[in-house]
């Protein structure tokens, strides 16, 4: 579901533009370095790592009806399913 919305014509919970979440899928480290930092290689928390966190929090927040919670459960799926996959 997470990779079929980033592309156009894909409109499942009525959202006109799915291309924000592009960047929620991966993770970029520059060239030749191995480490991850959070504040070099995840900036306002745009990349896998951020979504985790964010779409966690979501599951649970109060405040947001059940299609929201529903759309958090099924990006914190696929982003920890991505989020392996360099491995």
């Amino acid at each position: 579901w997470a990779d079929d919305i980033i592309h156009d014509n894909s409109n499942h919970f009525d959202y006109l533009n799915w291309q924000w979440s592009r960047p929620l899928h991966y993770i970029d480290l520059p060239d030749w370095i191995c480490t991850y930092d959070p504040n070099r290689d995840c900036k306002n928390d745009v990349c896998a790592d951020g979504a985790l966190r964010n779409y966690s929090q979501r599951i649970i927040a109060l405040d947001l009806d059940h299609q929201q919670h529903q759309e958090a459960l099924m990006f914190l799926i696929h982003f920890a399913g991505d989020v392996h996959q360099p491995l």
